[in-house]
Formats: C-alpha cells, sequence, structure tokens
C-alpha cells in the first residue's frame, strides 16, 4: 500500500473569480489544472472550508494603548469579517497552540465536528500575457513538532493555515507554463515540463506534515534559513541541533 494519500476526487473547488464573461473559461481551466495533493500518514487536518474555522472563533482587534486584543464580536460569520483596517484576527475559542501536540488535538477534534469537505478555493488571474490559476488551501490549525517522537519540547503551531499552489499558463494559447508552490515564507517555482503531474493536466503537490509546506517530491526538505527569525537560528546553532526539516 503506498505510504502517501491521495485527496483529489473529494476535493470541492470553490471559484472565487467573479461572474464575468470569462467565468465559465475560468471554471473549466482551474478543473483542468487542479492539484493533486498527497499527505503523510498522521496528517491531522485536511483543507478546509474558511466557514469552519470562523465559526469557532472570536473577532478581536489589537488596541495599541491596552497594549492586548479586545473581543469585538463573539460570534463572526465570513460575510461579518471586516475588509479594511489593521490589527484584526481571529481567535479560536477552545484551543491554544501553547498547548503542543493537546493543543493540536484539540483543533482536529473542534474542526471534526463541523464534518466539512475537503476544499480549495480556485481564482484567476487574468493579466497582459499571463493567466494565473490561484489555488488556496485554508487549514484549520498548523502543528510542526520538531521531533514527532517528542512533539512538546519544540514546535511550531498557529490557528488557520493558507497555502497555495499557482499555475500560469501563456493568456495567448492557455499552455501552462511554470507552477509556483507555497512553503513557508516563501515558496518555490518549477517549469512545467519539470513539474510532476497526475494525468498530465495536475500538478502533484507533497504537503508537508502538520506544517502543510508544499513540495514537488515526497522526503525529508530543511527549512529555508529565510524563514527562520534570527532567535530560532542562534538557538539551533548553540544547540547543535540540525535546522528543522519538513517530511512530506
Amino acid at each position: 500500500m503506498s505510504r502517501y494519500l491521495v485527496v483529489w476526487c473529494a476535493l470541492a473547488l470553490v471559484l472565487l473569480a467573479p461572474t464575468s464573461a470569462n467565468a465559465a473559461t475560468n471554471e473549466r481551466l482551474l478543473a483542468k489544472y487542479q492539484p493533486v495533493t498527497y499527505f503523510t500518514p498522521g496528517e491531522a487536518f485536511r483543507p478546509t472550508t474558511v466557514e469552519t474555522f470562523v465559526a469557532d472563533s472570536t473577532l478581536e482587534r489589537f488596541i495599541p494603548a491596552l497594549g492586548d486584543w479586545v473581543p469585538v464580536d463573539p460570534a463572526p460569520t465570513v460575510d461579518s469579517l471586516p475588509i479594511a483596517g489593521g490589527g484584526w484576527r481571529l481567535n479560536q475559542r477552545t484551543c491554544s497552540p501553547a498547548a503542543g501536540s493537546a493543543g493540536a488535538a484539540c483543533y482536529a477534534a473542534a474542526w471534526s465536528a463541523h464534518d466539512a469537505q475537503s476544499s480549495a478555493y480556485g481564482r484567476v488571474a487574468r493579466l497582459e500575457t499571463r493567466i494565473v490559476l490561484q489555488y488556496w488551501f485554508f487549514y484549520y490549525d498548523d502543528f510542526y513538532p520538531y521531533n514527532p517522537l517528542t512533539p512538546d519540547v519544540i514546535w511550531q503551531a498557529h490557528e488557520g493555515d493558507w497555502e497555495v499552489v499557482n499555475v500560469v499558463l501563456s493568456r495567448q494559447d492557455e499552455d501552462p507554463l511554470y507552477v509556483g508552490y507555497s512553503q513557508h515564507c516563501n515558496g518555490r517555482t518549477r517549469a512545467w515540463s519539470q513539474t510532476p503531474r497526475w494525468r498530465g493536466h495536475h500538478p502533484v503537490v507533497y504537503v508537508a506534515l502538520g506544517s502543510h509546506a508544499n513540495y514537488f517530491t515526497q522526503g525529508e526538505h530543511v527549512f529555508d534559513q529565510a524563514c527562520l527569525p534570527a532567535p530560532v537560528l542562534a538557538f539551533f546553532a548553540q544547540t547543535g541541533l540540525p535546522l528543522p526539516r519538513d517530511q512530506s
């Protein structure tokens, strides 16, 4: 049996492009090039709907004069969220990323209670010479343990996690040119001819355990040092520990 679980047929694609004369073409292109995502055994989360997290959260705003976050709306909806101004956040009401693996289990249970189908959000950007197909994946929680055998010693965790895969086409003939996968604070691009694909059109994405970074290959991947704050790099240098690695 394969070590990896493919999720594609059950992945609902939500079109984010505005209604226009191009709507049917946008939907066709997004379906044609929709990525295939592979997850490692033990992954607790799958791409889901934003509504699941919003329903479990309180809308808060940071007040500089108080130096703290203040609740603004205890029961926000997607339609009621602010679209301007800064200092906003959604804070999941019952779980905390500071709790380590216990926190991750809490988030997993809260998300599972919604029984939401796996989903991806699709958007089409038409530029002068390119068409960019964007596939946005939202994960209820992000929990990366440095050592899975001792997950509560060193870990990275945060509520809500957006990842993206871009497929770039020529605007003239709609031929695929290259792809881009998000990875932590940045990402990687690859020519279409060099991209692993399923049935010729669907880019294959290997999703890292816990962190949900997207990779072109399975295996271990050292974190890009540019994505690690200076104190974190100093910690690993002082302790002699290897830099964090993703497993995809």
